[in-house]
């Protein structure tokens, strides 16, 4: 017998059977399906789906994933842990059956599947074998499931809205400036950073307005594996970066993360496509270099690659690729200043060589020559310094 109740939504009972050959007085049943004040379609640890009528039978009622009541638990005929797609298939088969014995008119009962439901998706719209389905964690027609290491969102929908389903996906929900809208359990607006990272896949634009590697996927992708989140990140920066505490550039990277955390976990925005938060993140980085070159006096002329973890022991994160691309344009920029100047100076002294009059052919060589007193010399020295 199982120690606790299943951890279904589902009503779940204990329907007493005083004659059972076993002594297993107490039968455990799951409530599908309701057919009037009562009555309902259930079913039994056999997988049998029987019309209860409770009105005249006598029952207890259970709670959910909590302890069988304690004077009935050693007589209970209880369910094993029942796989998600068994109990989705006792549902339709428990509808079907309330259809029937319905006072109402027959309406078709449709076949349901489970699909791949994130818009950016390479699997959307593919029907999730049931076997996954055991390990999915589902709240009513919507649910998360893990494939290849990767979180997946998937949606139980009609069988025969399985081919349209991709396009009306990615017509109403394929904004992938968007993470999607999610809730607490206030009802709240809200996601950890740690669940909606896997929700950023980076697109591709052909308008993108950046040049060299995007640093925002980088930089989220950096905090995250050493092991932060948003909240704390700022904190341990500051803490570990030699930063002077009370400086401009320390309430300035704590407000750009502010911003960040909230637009991840309050807007659910999603910053790796969106060319605002690009520039936020970039300019994070750049303050962390700065101080990192020079905490006590943040130095901007020049910057450094961050070491190789995914944060440096400064406590910034390490953005290599970005790092990279930066200091390959510094060289390129000084490479072309330092010809500039070469050619500056040599224009230069190509002029002052062209009209100087010191040279050996020029007058004040034949005065030199020809000069045989010191004033006559010096008069030919004299005149050569003052040209």
């Amino acid at each position: 017998m199982a120690d606790l109740t299943l951890d279904i939504s589902e009503p779940q009972i204990l329907l007493n059977f005083p004659g059972d050959a076993n002594g297993l007085t107490e039968h455990h049943r799951i409530l599908l399906s309701r057919l009037g004040p009562g009555r309902w379609v259930a079913a039994s640890p056999d997988y049998d789906l029987e019309i209860l009528d409770l009105n005249n039978r006598r029952h207890t009622v259970l709670g959910r994933r909590s302890r069988f009541p304690d004077h009935l638990a050693d007589v209970v005929y209880a369910f094993d842990p029942v796989p998600r797609g068994d109990l989705e298939n006792l549902k339709r088969q428990a509808k079907t059956m309330s259809i029937v014995l319905g006072d109402g008119d027959l309406e078709e009962v449709q076949a349901m599947s489970w699909v791949y439901a994130h818009p950016n998706s390479d699997r959307l719209g593919q029907v999730v074998e049931t076997a996954l389905l055991d390990d999915a964690v589902i709240l009513g027609s919507k649910g998360l499931i893990e494939v290849d290491g990767t979180t997946e969102w998937i949606e139980e929908i009609s069988h025969s809205e399985v081919s349209t389903y991709p396009e009306k996906a990615k017509g109403s929900l394929g904004d992938v400036r968007n993470i999607g809208n999610h809730k607490d359990h206030l009802g709240k607006r809200f996601i950890s950073f740690a669940d909606a990272f896997p929700l950023m896949n980076q697109e591709t634009f052909a308008d993108w307005g950046f040049q060299g590697p995007r640093a925002c996927a980088e930089f989220l992708s950096s905090v995250r594996e050493g092991g932060n989140d948003l909240t704390t990140y700022h904190l341990q920066w500051a803490r570990n970066s030699g930063v002077a505490p009370k400086t401009s550039i320390v309430y300035e990277h704590k407000n750009l993360v502010e911003i960040l955390r909230l637009g991840i976990c309050r807007d659910q925005l999603n910053p790796v496509n969106l060319m605002s938060f690009e520039l936020l993140v970039r300019r994070i980085v750049q303050l962390e270099i700065a101080v990192s070159r020079s905490p006590q006096s943040p130095e901007f002329s020049g910057l450094e690659l961050l070491m190789e973890a995914p944060v440096t022991e400064s406590g910034s994160a390490s953005t290599r690729v970005l790092d990279g691309w930066l200091t390959e344009q510094l060289k390129t920029k000084a490479q072309i200043q330092k010809q500039a100047r070469l050619y500056r100076e040599e224009m230069g002294r190509g002029s002052r060589d062209k009209g100087s009059p010191a040279g050996g052919d020029g007058p004040g060589g034949k005065a030199k020559k020809k000069g045989k007193g010191s004033k006559g010399a010096g008069a030919a020295t004299t005149c050569a310094g003052e040209t």
